[in-house]
């Protein structure tokens, strides 16, 4: 390649990265734009976060729940870790609680795009792996979980979110309580606020949890019988397409990130435990024999 080529090359490359570049911001949105550009910077940069948050403080409570529920869930993992920590969260807490009155004034439908939103976000904090970290606050993953299940995962909230008329909803707001469970019996023994609540999200005695505390695959049991029956028990029209469904089922197996082999062992173990008469998923066994032979057909 002569020299003129390889500067027409260079300057191709420079304009491809130019191009995209601005149509990602145009994609994002200014608002979007301003914190992705702020997160992305080797040492995030807060100067820039603190006067977006702040401008944003002046904006009125739809604009700013717009906003909140434009962020990408990799970002709202950053900004729950961030010192403008307490703003977002607030204002996504604060969503979510509204959308769950039924004085909220919202149109249903508006209602309902702006729950699941929410709840997709909160869902991507609950199954994150790690926190990034820097030389901002750094808030322990430990206690993020523990405000979800406080201010989004109560059952004041969970209990109107489970019996909403919306499939979705149903599912999604059911996977969370799932995911979070299985995280916080996966860490220290509960505290007594955390006892009570596993004992209605797992519907089971607290002798019978603390029980089996010495004993994960008897924990994770619970979970994913927990989620499949509270599924299955409402079901929607097309429950093997449903993405969170069968995403929850393989985070609650271990089996997200792994082969088929551990999907196919969990699925199977659900069966076994569906076969026994007096199982609460007992009812369900020619449904849950129907999702193993879609996933694993003979």
């Amino acid at each position: 390649m002569s020299s003129r080529q390889r500067k027409l090359v260079t300057g191709l490359n420079f304009s491809e990265k130019v191009v995209n570049h601005h149509a990602e911001r145009i994609k994002d949105g200014f608002r979007t734009s301003i914190v992705k550009g702020a997160l992305k910077a080797s040492d995030v940069d807060m100067k820039a976060l603190d006067w977006f948050f702040d401008l944003l403080a002046l904006a009125d409570k739809i604009k700013v729940r717009e906003f909140v529920l434009s962020v990408p869930g990799d970002m709202v993992v950053q900004l729950l870790n961030s010192s403008r920590r307490n703003f977002f969260r607030d204002h996504l807490y604060g969503l979510l609680r509204s959308c769950a009155s039924a004085t909220a004034g919202l149109d249903e439908e508006v209602r309902k795009r702006h729950l699941l939103m929410g709840l997709k976000t909160i869902r991507h904090v609950a199954r994150a792996d790690i926190i990034p970290t820097g030389n901002d606050v750094v808030v322990s993953f430990v206690d993020i979980r523990r405000d979800l299940r406080t201010n989004v995962a109560n059952m004041d909230l969970m209990r109107i979110f489970w019996a909403d008329s919306d499939p979705a909803i149903r599912v999604i707001s059911r996977s969370i309580c799932a995911i979070l469970a299985r995280q916080i019996l996966r860490n220290n023994p509960p505290d007594h606020a955390e006892m009570a609540w596993l004992k209605d999200v797992l519907d089971e005695p607290g002798n019978i949890i603390y029980g089996s505390l010495n004993d994960p695959a008897a924990l994770d049991s619970m979970c994913i019988d927990v989620f499949a029956y509270s599924v299955l028990s409402n079901p929607s029209d097309d429950l093997l397409n449903d993405k969170v469904f069968v995403d929850t089922l393989m985070i609650l197996m271990n089996a997200g990130s792994q082969t088929n082999l551990v999907f196919d062992t969990g699925l199977a173990a659900l069966l076994q435990r569906a076969a026994q008469e007096d199982h609460r998923l007992h009812g369900f066994l020619v449904q849950l024999n129907g999702i193993y032979e879609h996933f694993f057909p003979a």
